[in-house]
């Protein structure tokens, strides 16, 4: 199945940098998503993890937040959509710009924390964001939730979309997770992230929290880079799905 493994990357800052771990993740996916500087993120970091993911043939995308480092981005902000399209802008525009100083090209945006689940519950918020991807390259396809206002918005602006599903958080119903600020909203279980997996790719269904499935078909399943498990559970899921 082309099912495509993806990864949240390069969410370090300074001195917590731990460029090892990077490296040992882009071995088992297929692209990433690398933050932009505004829930986490520097120069050098986005630089060092474009570098590794050329020489691991990762397809690089850009993971744009909130701009909110304090609360990693995970607390939703109500702004202007002007002020929302300025940060867009400067985000994927940035990794963009620094993609192809490496030689290599920006081919996908995800929303991060708190933006990936707003926009695909204000209208407003995901219409700006369409603009602002459209208007830098209308080519570039998207990550997201399927199934809702995201989806629907992403068709109507002509853009790409790949249906996004989670490999290592609880599910709520098939369109919203757990909140992280809940305990065992991230699931660190190999096999339970396995089954989760399994059950989305084979079955079009994702089990949720009350203990019923609902349907949800993905073409791209999600690894977080700072789920301590990360490595297991890629290296579980790839052999699933590539038999490698």
């Amino acid at each position: 199945m082309a099912i495509d493994i993806n990864c949240d990357l390069g969410e370090y800052n300074g001195e917590n940098r731990d460029m090892g771990w990077t490296e040992q993740l882009m071995k088992y996916i297929s692209s990433c998503n690398i933050a932009c500087g505004f829930h986490a993120g520097d120069p050098t970091t986005l630089a060092e993890t474009i570098q590794l993911a050329i020489k691991y043939k990762v397809v690089v995308g850009a993971h744009p937040s909130y701009p909110d480092i304090k609360n990693f981005g995970r607390t939703s902000m109500d702004l202007p959509t002007e002020e929302l399209q300025a940060t867009m802008v400067y985000q994927i525009s940035a990794l963009k710009g620094m993609a192809e100083f490496y030689e290599t090209s920006l081919t996908h945006v995800k929303a991060h924390g708190a933006l990936y689940h707003d926009l695909n519950e204000r209208k407003d918020y995901a219409e700006a964001y369409f603009e602002v991807i459209k208007s830098i390259d209308p080519n570039l396809v998207v990550y997201g939730p399927p199934g809702d206002i995201f989806e629907h918005q992403a068709a109507k602006s002509g853009i790409s979309f790949i249906p996004e599903g989670f490999a290592d958080r609880v599910y709520i119903n098939a369109h919203k997770l757990q909140s992280r600020s809940v305990k065992g909203a991230v699931i660190i279980d190999p096999e339970k992230a396995f089954e989760q997996v399994k059950t989305m790719v084979y079955e079009r269904k994702v089990p949720c929290k009350n203990g019923k499935t609902r349907p949800l078909e993905v073409k791209t399943i999600c690894v977080h880079g700072d789920n301590p498990a990360a490595i297991m559970i890629l290296q579980r899921i790839r052999k699933l799905l590539y038999g490698n």
